[in-house]
């Protein structure tokens, strides 16, 4: 049981860790689109 927590809770911690990455790659595409947007206006 102890054992099938631990693994929940590993597995539940990469899923954060991924969520994580995406989003900070998101804001990244976000913000270098938004720089080009004022560039070209």
């Amino acid at each position: 049981m102890l054992l099938y927590i631990v693994y929940f809770f590993k597995n539940t911690h990469s899923i954060i860790l991924n969520l994580s990455e995406i989003i900070k790659i998101n804001l990244k595409i976000y913000f270098y689109g938004f720089i080009i947007l004022i560039s070209i206006l």
